[in-house]
């Protein structure tokens, strides 16, 4: 009697690790975007947070008076004032009011996060965000953020 396996049992096996392999790549594709999403979330903290660092050091040197700051990271580039560690934004606008209040918004990648009055968040603004997102953060430091935010994002809805 020969041993070994017949056609049919080796064609089984192999659907079953099929199916398998079905259910698992997708799983596995989910947890690495969701650790790109958290890896761009901290990444934009650390940005709010140098910008922190760069507002408090200048208030410090200039003995209380800070006059307001504006810069632009494009392509990786930009704003040398505010020492980032760690990975660079792609784009940013980063906005310092006077008073310390930071307004502005940071790209890596796909994901946009906002500055809106000191505080982080997130928005999904599509392909056409860095275009936008440099003239609206101007904005942002003259209004209230929370209505130029809302306004952008009904400006997003009617263009998607």
């Amino acid at each position: 009697m020969k041993k070994g396996f017949t056609l049919i049992e080796l064609l089984a096996i192999i659907i079953i690790l099929a199916i398998i392999a079905g259910i698992a790549v997708p799983i596995v594709l989910n947890i690495v975007e969701d650790s790109r999403k958290s890896a761009s979330k901290s990444a934009a903290g650390m940005v709010l947070s140098a910008t922190h660092t760069y507002y408090y050091t200048e208030v410090f040197r200039n003995s209380d008076d800070f006059t307001a700051y504006s810069c632009m990271i494009s392509n990786k580039t930009g704003c040398p004032e505010i020492l980032l560690q760690g990975d660079r934004p792609d784009t940013a606008v980063i906005n310092i009011a006077e008073d310390g209040n930071i307004n502005g918004s940071v790209t890596f990648g796909k994901y946009t996060y906002w500055y809106c009055d000191n505080s982080l968040s997130e928005v999904d603004c599509g392909s056409i965000k860095t275009a936008l997102q440099i003239g609206y953060t101007n904005d942002l430091s003259n209004n209230n953020c929370t209505t130029v935010k809302c306004a952008l994002d009904e400006l997003f809805e009617e263009l998607n």
